[in-house]
């Protein structure tokens, strides 16, 4: 058999460590410290719980497996909240088998700048999102525009301006 290649990917922005390689114990201090990264499938990036990190996670073409999804979620204790002042805070495109898990994405506010979605599922297939909560997006808390098998279970999704949870159909299709 094939050995599992899951890596783990650690964002604490208090973290004490003088060097921020990713691990658990020197954990990347940002989000954008994620931009650098190639994801594989099993891979998984654990969000420090209890802290707000600013930024957004995009994922691009990641075609994970249903035994070795990508997952973001937080770790340690309580949820991590990702501040993602004027866009989206999480963008999954044209992906499979992405899994994100117990976190709070905010934006600054549909009236106050705000241009995004929460979670932007674009042409993506096997995307599972839980125990999430999603505000302040001028667009919608969870969009999903294409693809298909995508869940949304246990979340709160509330004051954005446009939808809480829009499914589409791919753009120029009818």
């Amino acid at each position: 058999g094939q050995a599992n290649s899951a890596r783990n990917f650690y964002v604490d922005f208090f973290s004490g460590s003088q060097v921020a390689d990713g691990s658990m114990e020197c954990p990347f201090k940002s989000l954008d410290d994620l931009k650098s990264i190639e994801f594989l499938p099993g891979d998984c990036i654990h969000l420090a719980g209890n802290q707000i990190l600013t930024g957004t996670i995009r994922l691009k073409g990641i075609k994970a497996t249903s035994g070795n999804p990508l997952t973001i979620t937080s770790y340690g204790a309580g949820v991590s909240h990702i501040y993602s002042a004027d866009s989206s805070a999480v963008v999954i495109d044209s992906c499979e088998n992405v899994h994100v898990k117990n976190v709070v994405v905010k934006g600054s506010g549909r009236k106050k700048g705000n241009k995004g979605t929460g979670i932007e599922v674009v042409n993506s297939r096997f995307i599972e999102i839980d125990r999430v909560e999603s505000s302040g997006y001028q667009m919608n808390g969870i969009g999903i525009t294409g693809g298909g098998n995508v869940r949304v279970t246990h979340s709160y999704v509330h004051d954005n301006g446009y939808n809480g949870i829009e499914v589409t159909g791919k753009w120029g299709t009818k």
